[in-house]
C-alpha cells in the first residue's frame, strides 16, 4: 500500500523508486543485461510491425527475474495486493 506521499509523487510523476532491499544486486544485474539485449532486439527491428510487441509482449517470460521485484516485500501488498498475470 503507497504512502499519501508514495501516491502523490507517483502521481506526480508517473513513476515511483522504491528501495529494494530484500532483492539481491546480482538480480538487478540480470534485470539490466536482459532489458538491453530486449531493447536491442527491438531497435534491430526499427519500425517492423510488432517491433514494439517484441519489447513488452510476455514480458515476465521473457524476463523471469522480474518476478523477484514483483513478489518482493517493497512491491507485494499481502493478501490484499491484486494478482498478477502469469
Amino acid at each position: 500500500m503507497f504512502t499519501d506521499e508514495q501516491l502523490s509523487e507517483f502521481l506526480d510523476l508517473g513513476f515511483l523508486i522504491l528501495p529494494l532491499d530484500s532483492v539481491p544486486r546480482q538480480v538487478h544485474d540480470r534485470l539490466f543485461d536482459a532489458s538491453l539485449q530486449a531493447h536491442r532486439a527491438h531497435d534491430r527491428l526499427g519500425d517492423a510491425p510488432g517491433a514494439l510487441d517484441l519489447v513488452g509482449d510476455n514480458i515476465v517470460t521473457r524476463i523471469p527475474a522480474l518476478n523477484q521485484i514483483l513478489e518482493a516485500p517493497e512491491t507485494n501488498d499481502g493478501p490484499n495486493r491484486h494478482p498478477r498475470p502469469g
